[in-house]
């Protein structure tokens, strides 16, 4: 099971979640501050959606990178870690007050759209048009 990468997700979301379950007792490792309490479990909330994005968009970003696909996901990357990861660590961190709470839902934001566009791009299969060997190359590679 753990080699099907089954067990490898729930074994890091079951420590996710046992990281925010106990995030009181580990909390007081560190500090007396309840404050500081409530912001690392609040934050620990938003880093679960912002892994799962992360993992997502790191798996089908470098999948249509090694495909031939660069482009997309370079273009994807700039257009979103500037709206989303700066605009929504500005909007949410400064403008609404969240402070980093605003800051990590912003960055959650990026790499969770992010993923989703690249699964799009993935399951529409344009990325197969592209190549990065010549066809010519190819022919002379086959026949020999």
């Amino acid at each position: 099971m753990w080699g099907s990468g089954v067990g490898d997700r729930c074994g890091r979301c079951g420590f996710g979640s046992l990281c925010y379950i106990l995030k009181a007792d580990c909390g007081r490792l560190f500090t007396d501050n309840p404050d500081m309490i409530w912001l690392v479990g609040t934050l620990l909330i938003v880093d679960i959606f912002l892994e799962i994005g992360r993992s997502a968009n790191l798996v089908y970003g470098f999948a249509l990178k090694t495909s031939g696909d660069a482009i997309y996901p370079m273009t994807i990357g700039i257009i979103f870690m500037f709206l989303c990861a700066s605009g929504g660590t500005w909007l949410f961190g400064v403008k609404l007050g969240w402070l980093a709470v605003g800051a990590y839902v912003g960055m959650a934001l990026d790499e969770c759209i992010r993923a989703v566009l690249m699964y799009v791009r993935w399951r529409n299969g344009r990325w197969q048009k592209l190549s990065l060997v010549s066809e010519k190359w190819r022919c002379q590679y086959l026949n020999s």
